[in-house]
């Protein structure tokens, strides 16, 4: 089962105005991405600090996310970043009798 689910994002742009607040659950769009979630908290004037809840799936290095402005108290435009890593999802490597592990484990559906 391969993810790629958002590891690092780069700094965002947009979303000054608005009604500051902490926004929880917010759905990050992108691509072919899925189930991307985001905690975002704005002062209505600068750009807004992203935390990547949960990683989602099927990102690319290099592809946009985008948050609705509906979602976050209704700034002047919509939020974007740019995804700087990629994680590969969970893997456990067995080699020689050892193994390597990467966390969390997502089983297949």
């Amino acid at each position: 089962c391969t993810t790629y689910g958002i590891g690092q994002i780069g700094v965002a742009s947009g979303g000054t105005g608005g009604t500051p607040g902490v926004y929880k659950n917010v759905e990050v769009s992108g691509g072919s991405s899925t189930g991307t979630t985001a905690t975002v908290t704005t002062d209505g004037s600068s750009a807004p600090e992203i935390t990547i809840d949960k990683n989602g799936s099927n990102w690319t290095e290099g592809n946009t996310g985008t948050i609705s402005k509906n979602q976050v108290g209704d700034p002047t435009t919509d939020i974007t970043f740019t995804v700087e890593t990629v994680n590969i999802g969970d893997e456990i490597a067995v080699h020689q009798g050892t193994y390597e592990e990467q966390f969390p484990i997502i089983l297949p559906e």
